[in-house]
């Protein structure tokens, strides 16, 4: 891997990690799985993982597919996407709620099915996560580019799987504390890969404008 598909996979598992927040995810899902013993909530953890990660490596695979359909380009994507992860980012260093995150009835829906909703979807794999990968997909100009954001899903949610899996260990070592500035510290970083791409969306929108006759 040279320096350049370095930090391509480096930025790209970044954003990921960001966007899915498994930090802040696992301790919701501490709390939603405060009656179940510990062999379910290892089960329900790798189960939220894993349909996450599929989630998401279906819209990498198909997301430029999507964006054709619609006539879409990635760098409309780019700007439309750069806004909303900077809302996220706002949200997060003010310790607020995402707006694109979950709703009070997505929390009432079946127990047993909860890994599915609202545990991996919209939790872990919301708009903003669905977003970032396949604008991620349209930035990746090679085939091994893309074979690099597929590893970033998978590494980040393999992370996710972990921190789901001692999400009481975790809790206790990093606290209610640790985790706002966590969050606040991830805002900022995000906000900064935000307006990344926005800049870079508009300029190339900019540049194939006055390229028209």
């Amino acid at each position: 891997m040279d320096l350049a598909s370095y930090s391509f996979f480096i930025t790209t598992l970044t954003t990921l990690f960001i966007i899915v927040d498994p930090v802040a995810g696992s301790m919701i899902f501490s709390s939603m799985t405060i009656d179940r013993d510990e062999v379910e909530r290892k089960a329900m953890a790798k189960k939220t993982a894993i349909f996450g990660c599929v989630i998401l490596l279906f819209f990498a695979i198909t997301g430029n597919l999507l964006l054709s359909a619609f006539q879409i380009t990635t760098d409309s994507l780019s700007v439309a996407g750069g806004v909303l992860l900077f809302m996220i980012a706002i949200d997060m260093m003010y310790a607020r709620r995402s707006r694109e995150a979950y709703t009070e009835e997505e929390f009432k829906e079946e127990r047993e099915h909860m890994y599915i909703v609202p545990l991996a979807i919209p939790m872990l794999t919301g708009p903003a996560a669905i977003t970032s990968v396949i604008l991620l997909m349209g930035l990746a100009e090679t085939f091994s580019y893309k074979v690099l954001v597929v590893l970033a899903v998978t590494v980040t949610f393999l992370i996710t799987w972990i921190l789901l899996r001692f999400t009481e260990k975790l809790n206790r070592v990093i606290g209610i504390t640790g985790g706002l500035v966590f969050r606040r510290m991830m805002g900022l970083f995000l906000a900064a890969i935000a307006v990344e791409f926005i800049s870079d969306g508009i300029w190339n929108i900019y540049n194939s404008l006055i390229q028209i006759p």
